[in-house]
């Protein structure tokens, strides 16, 4: 795992080799002391990789893996790398 390129409010996205391809890998840390923000998180992170897993199209990205990991503290979603950057940059540029 090389180091984040970016970083949200729950986890950290990074650059990684996953089977000989670039992935994005989110690190997704779950809140140790809430409870309830756990079990929303886990919720999301469910959808996101069930949602990624079902929706193929040409424009979107496709998932390699989701899981729990390091006795249950995280979250990882791999997916292949969008060299482009985000859709915020994305729409950025388009604007400017």
């Amino acid at each position: 795992m090389g180091q984040a390129f970016a970083e949200g409010a729950f986890g950290r996205l990074y650059r990684g080799t996953y089977s000989g391809e670039e992935v994005a890998e989110k690190i997704l840390e779950r809140p140790e002391n809430n409870v309830e923000k756990a079990m929303v998180m886990e919720s999301a992170v469910s959808k996101e990789v069930t949602m990624l897993a079902t929706v193929k199209h040409q424009n979107g990205v496709a998932i390699c893996w989701g899981n729990k990991f390091w006795e249950n503290l995280a979250w990882c979603i791999l997916t292949e790398y969008a060299k482009g950057g985000s859709v915020r940059s994305f729409f950025s540029r388009q604007q400017s």
